[in-house]
């Protein structure tokens, strides 16, 4: 998917069997290949954004250094937010799970405000575990709100050197957090191809086991349908007014109200109709044998074994209803 544009850009399905039945290679196999059709096709791949995979990230320092990798930030706040989660429920750090919002809230704010710079990250960063105290002012630098007597929602101000206050100090200034920052200045993220994911749903469920051309056939219209009606504007009722609809989010946990869409229009139909009229009515392909599709593996079963002949199982079968002779 282009970041700017959000239209799908390149596709590429991958069967288990190309990865010896292991499912976690699928995705690191998918990845170079998309990748290197790409730079075949002199695509000029400035940026690529991925969740924090460990595989991912060591195909980009070896095969493709010279690309900027950014993490989709989205996933990098959940695990930020799980681990104070955690801090919290430890002894002696209660009073923290008050500002577990607010700390999550600021994290989001330094990776927007911070214009790509890792340093100017990290002096945001920093600065919650002098807020958190009522030291708005410290060697670094300072708050960048006005001045304020006491914080907000009835919160109590931390104790500097408490037990709740070193555990979110020894947080914020993890190595491994900081190391990685390089990799959140851009403020990235993932939604919008996460949304597709859930798009290619609608045409290949997972409750249905498809064969390769079949799941194949399935993606490509998803992503002629996604394609489509990207950025379809918002339903309006006689008055003018924008339509709403409702929908629980599991990650907030709560009902939301968002704009209903227009209708969908599906005006390639017609066109995708005629190219397979003439593809194989019109043409002399009607009756010619199926040929493998460029990049189709191999049919093969999934399981550990290979098969025995079928006449074989047949005469080793004995129902247990079945009397003998």
């Amino acid at each position: 998917m282009d970041y700017d544009s959000k239209r799908i850009v390149c596709m590429k399905v991958i069967q288990k069997t190309e990865t010896a039945l292991k499912s976690p290679n699928m995705e690191k196999l998918g990845f170079e290949r998309i990748m290197d059709y790409l730079i075949a096709k002199h695509v000029n791949v400035k940026e690529v954004i991925t969740d924090q995979h460990l595989q991912i990230g060591a195909i980009m320092k070896k095969k493709y250094p010279n690309i900027k990798h950014s993490h989709d930030f989205w996933h990098v706040a959940k695990s930020n937010s799980k681990k104070l989660n955690e801090i919290a429920k430890q002894k002696n750090c209660t009073d923290l799970r008050p500002w577990l919002k607010d700390i999550s809230n600021h994290l989001w704010e330094s990776a927007k405000t911070c214009q790509k710079d890792e340093m100017k990250f990290k002096m945001k960063w920093f600065g919650v575990v002098h807020h958190i105290v009522n030291e708005h002012k410290w060697d670094l630098g300072c708050c960048e709100h006005e001045p304020i007597e006491k914080p907000r929602d009835e919160k109590e101000w931390l104790v500097a050197g408490s037990s709740a206050h070193k555990h979110l100090s020894e947080h914020v200034f993890k190595k491994r957090f900081l190391n990685n920052v390089k990799y959140y200045v851009n403020f990235r993220t993932t939604g919008d191809i996460e949304s597709f994911n859930g798009h290619i749903l609608m045409y290949a469920t997972k409750r249905i086991g498809f064969k390769y051309r079949e799941y194949n056939a399935r993606c490509c219209l998803a992503f002629l349908d996604y394609n489509e009606h990207l950025g379809r504007p918002a339903m309006t009722n006689m008055k003018g007014k924008i339509v709403y609809q409702r929908y629980y989010s599991k990650y907030a946990k709560a009902w939301m109200a968002v704009p209903k869409k227009a209708e969908k229009r599906y005006t390639y139909h017609i066109d995708l109709f005629v190219r397979i009229m003439d593809e194989y009515i019109g043409g002399t392909r009607v009756h010619k044998r199926r040929q493998r599709l460029p990049g189709e593996p191999q049919e093969k079963h999934i399981a550990p074994v290979d098969p025995e002949p079928t006449k074989d199982l047949v005469a080793r079968k004995e129902s247990r209803m079945q009397e003998k002779e």
